[in-house]
């Protein structure tokens, strides 16, 4: 999945669909059991695609497939606004009502979106983009102070096998030991 879908919601689901040649031919109405897919834009309940799951949705969202298969199709990729300490309860319902459950997808949003959504949005919005900024900086640091430890017991593991070769070699026969 491209960055560009990274930040849509999507949820598979199973719904019963009529199976028209099949009903024709009973004489009643027939139905199977078929996956759909929900794609939306977070914010913006205007663009809303819900159709049949292809093959094509099942590539690109495999993530989302896999949970909706497991029975987890709840679970939001990102950083869940619930546990965002900048947010209150509310705002949370408020997002939620959006499909805003994740701090990355509302850094994503658009102007008009946060317009449409209310007053704060807009300075939400930028909170959330300043924080995850930070979250990157700070997961280079943290990258980078890993590998400095990593490398420090290197040194220090290759310092004792220097010194081990280094170390005068004894001469001769082992002492007797006294009985």
């Amino acid at each position: 999945m491209d960055n560009s879908t990274s930040s849509l919601f999507v949820e598979f689901y199973e719904e019963a669909l009529e199976i028209p040649y099949k009903s024709e031919q009973a004489g009643r109405p027939v139905y199977e059991q078929r996956d759909f897919v929900r794609i939306m834009v977070p914010g913006d309940s205007m663009n809303i695609i819900e159709t049949p799951a292809t093959q094509e949705h099942r590539d690109n969202f495999s993530r989302q497939y896999e949970r909706f298969k497991k029975g987890q199709n709840a679970v939001v990729d990102g950083s869940p606004l619930a546990q965002w300490p900048v947010v209150n309860k509310s705002q949370v319902k408020e997002c939620a009502y959006f499909e805003i459950h994740s701090v990355e997808q509302l850094g994503e949003l658009s102007d008009s979106t946060c317009k449409r959504m209310g007053m704060g949005y807009m300075e939400l919005r930028g909170k959330a983009r300043a924080w995850l900024l930070a979250s990157k900086d700070t997961a280079v640091v943290t990258r980078q102070a890993v590998e400095n430890e990593r490398l420090q017991s290197e040194i220090e593991m290759l310092k004792e096998q220097i010194a081990q070769l280094g170390a005068p070699a004894k001469r001769g026969r082992p002492a007797k030991e006294e009985v």
